[in-house]
């Protein structure tokens, strides 16, 4: 994942914007903290290392924080499904994360959510990249989207 994330600081286009959703935070989490069990230490290292290479491109990251994971959980299975529920379920209470706490279904896969985010925003807070942390933005996009707009005016 590092030689990727290399290769595209190395290879961007001055003239182009990318957006990315859920490459710097989740999917590294997802990574170090749940498949492979990383101490909250070791993967806020890997992902300071991802921002030590974008830097120079100056990325703003817009994290989604969410109070009530149980609740946004529970609409995203009203659109996705039970296989999907079934699915990320297996794949956070198995991992090694998951065995390590020995969690187990839906409750399980919260507790691990929760923790995820826990740590997302601690790193978040720790690393020089510009970002803003919009609280709960799924209950009023509108003033998500004027919040973001105070940003970037």
């Amino acid at each position: 994942m590092l030689d990727k994330w290399r290769e595209f600081a190395d290879n961007k286009k001055p003239e182009e914007r990318y957006v990315f959703n859920c490459v710097l935070l989740q999917n590294p989490m997802c990574e170090t903290m749940m498949r492979f069990d990383f101490s909250r230490e070791k993967s806020a290292e890997y992902i300071v290392e991802i921002c030590s290479m974008i830097k120079p491109l100056n990325p703003v990251v817009i994290y989604l924080k969410n109070s009530n994971i149980t609740e946004s959980v529970k609409k995203a299975v009203e659109e996705r499904g039970n296989d999907w529920l079934n699915m990320v379920i297996d794949y956070h209470c198995n991992g090694a994360y998951g065995k390590s706490k020995k969690l187990s279904g839906f409750e399980g896969y919260i507790l691990a959510l929760e923790e995820r985010q826990r740590r997302e925003l601690d790193i978040l807070s720790n690393i020089n990249i510009n970002h803003v942390v919009l609280d709960n933005p799924q209950k009023n996009w509108e003033a998500a989207y004027r919040e973001l707009d105070k940003m970037f005016t």
